[in-house]
């Protein structure tokens, strides 16, 4: 795993959303199925709502596939909603999700940061469905 990579996810881990932030260049992007093209600032801010919303949430890598500036990483999403999150009002669900982020770093740090998540399973293991 790329060490800016590999920091961002220790931070996000510990939630240390300033450490976790620290690892992107100044003109990057986030999106998932929710949000698109979210600046550094916007993405810091968005997290800040999943570590709220999921006060013991952290991500567990299963596969790494990396490619020059490109790594694919498939992750365990895991963390029980006791806060509101994306207007879903807290369930107090635990959740164990898998996610797909496509990540690209610079010399500048994450450059491009793209997550993949099925909204139905989540909305379904949070008990809605």
């Amino acid at each position: 795993m790329h060490p800016a990579i590999a920091r961002a996810t220790k931070a996000f881990n510990d939630h240390d959303l300033d450490e976790y932030i620290s690892a992107f260049a100044d003109d990057a992007t986030f999106t998932d199925p929710i949000h698109k093209g979210l600046e550094k600032a916007e993405t810091r801010e968005y997290m800040a709502g999943v570590v709220e919303a999921f006060p013991d949430v952290y991500v567990e890598p299963e596969r790494i596939i990396s490619s020059g500036n490109e790594t694919a990483i498939e992750w365990s999403f895991h963390g029980t909603q006791e806060g509101e999150f994306n207007g879903i009002p807290p369930t107090g669900e635990t959740v164990d999700a898998p996610l797909v982020s496509i990540i690209t770093v610079s010399d500048d740090g994450i450059t491009s940061w793209t997550d993949y998540w099925d909204q139905m399973e989540l909305a379904e293991q949070l008990g809605l469905e």
